[in-house]
């Protein structure tokens, strides 16, 4: 009954707001209290009009095997847990819908990953998701890192249930309020360097640094001035995507080429690269922040324009110009900083946890009245074990103007490895 309709919004009493890969979901939803002990099947019965009122749907009523042969929370008990909501986005693979605990009536997502993707079997599908989710349970311990709550299954889909996330991601950040300032450029980079450090030290590759794969915690009517007022405090950043991540542990490198093309380092298209590759994409994502646009096009739309072998050719052999706009008053530790990361030899970028030592960090952070986490030391640490130290450098920054292009021998020798599989925007198997 209406009369009995409770109405609920997210912890810390904030509304659902999403990105494009959690959508806007802005009104406070209405919960019948009935539902919170019914079946799956009763609460289909009871789906009202209202637009606001979630919806339940039912379970397919398989039995599988758990994921990794360990029990992640059961099959077919997601519905006995959990109340399914508004549809909030899609992903590459899936779609991302609202859901609520029957117990608590706490919010959280969950990511409907089918076990069938276009024409790949069951079986590569599977192995995918397990390594998605085995990678992402191996770093739990990074708070900057989305908590994942459960796992469950059925035949036609797994259900990664997952922290809820409500400020959007960076993407559209910088589509909504424009390009950042190079304070809110550190403060965001200095996060996402914690999620990668974690991720090198387990001896995993993300795979796929870009704007788009960081969400904020917390919504914001302005997050770029919360940044620099130092609002977005504690785990304000959260990694959401580990469905291009991989794990170089005992391998002398990797040769899957996956993530978006864009902000692949150049030894990825080569198909020989271990974890300096994450440093490039990183580089290539404080270059969009800071102008709003890629080093080779203006937009994404104009890089997918262009097709994949375009894409490789200018990733490495392009001159990436730092002669106009923001560059020109940009500081020289963040010029330093951006070489460090932007160089076409893969020897001789900045690991992880040299990025996090970078001095352009607390330069920025000094000046704003910000401090540099303490959690900086436990990541250095970390990285060290895992043997993630580089020297820097011999590519040279042409000053304030480009950072040279990759010498003739080694681009000859990745124009080799020039056939390419992957679609410019999506993840490659």
């Amino acid at each position: 009954m209406l009369s009995q309709q409770l109405t609920m919004q997210c912890p810390a009493g904030h509304r659902c707001f999403g990105s494009p890969l959690w959508r806007t979901y802005q009104r406070p939803f209405v919960l019948h209290k009935a539902l919170v002990s019914s079946s799956a099947a009763e609460v289909a019965k009871r789906r009202t009009k209202n637009p606001s009122t979630l919806k339940v749907v039912e379970s397919l009523g398989a039995t599988v095997a758990p994921l990794s042969g360990t029990d992640h929370g059961g099959t077919n008990k997601f519905f006995e847990v959990y109340i399914l909501g508004k549809h909030i986005g899609s992903g590459a693979y899936g779609q991302v819908q609202l859901v609520v605990e029957r117990a608590t009536g706490q919010c959280a997502a969950v990511k409907l990953l089918p076990k069938v993707r276009g024409k790949l079997s069951k079986e590569k599908t599977m192995k995918k998701i397990r390594r998605e989710v085995e990678l992402m349970g191996s770093i739990q311990d990074c708070v900057n890192v989305i908590g994942l709550h459960g796992v469950y299954e059925d035949d036609a889909q797994v259900y990664l249930v997952m922290e809820l996330c409500s400020g959007g991601d960076l993407e559209r950040v910088l589509e909504e309020r424009g390009p950042f300032s190079e304070l809110q450029t550190a403060l965001v980079l200095y996060e996402c360097l914690k999620v990668i450090a974690a991720c090198h030290a387990k001896c995993i590759v993300h795979g796929d640094v870009k704007p788009a794969n960081f969400m904020l915690r917390q919504r914001f009517r302005d997050p770029l001035r919360a940044l620099e007022r130092g609002a977005a405090q504690g785990d304000w950043l959260k990694a959401v995507d580990f469905g291009c991540s991989q794990s170089y542990r005992n391998k002398a490198s990797l040769s899957r080429r996956t993530g978006t093309p864009v902000y692949m380092a150049p030894e990825v298209f080569k198909r020989d690269y271990l974890q300096a590759s994450d440093m490039w994409s990183l580089g290539m994502m404080m270059y969009q922040l800071l102008t709003g646009r890629f080093p080779f096009w203006d937009t994404l739309e104009q890089c997918r324009a262009h097709g994949i072998d375009e894409v490789m050719r200018a990733t490495i052999m392009d001159p990436i110009p730092i002669n106009y706009g923001p560059w020109l008053t940009m500081s020289e530790d963040g010029l330093s900083f951006l070489q460090s990361l932007m160089l076409r030899n893969p020897a001789q970028r900045l690991s992880a946890a040299q990025a996090l030592e970078h001095p352009w960090f607390a330069t920025q952070f000094a000046e704003a009245g910000l401090s540099v986490s303490a959690s900086q030391q436990v990541l250095r640490s970390n990285a060290s074990e895992a043997g993630d130290n580089i020297t820097v450098t011999d590519e040279k920054l042409d000053h304030r103007n480009n950072i040279v292009p990759m010498p003739q021998q080694q681009h000859q020798q990745l124009q080799s490895h020039s056939s390419l599989h992957c679609k410019p925007s999506v993840h490659s198997m």
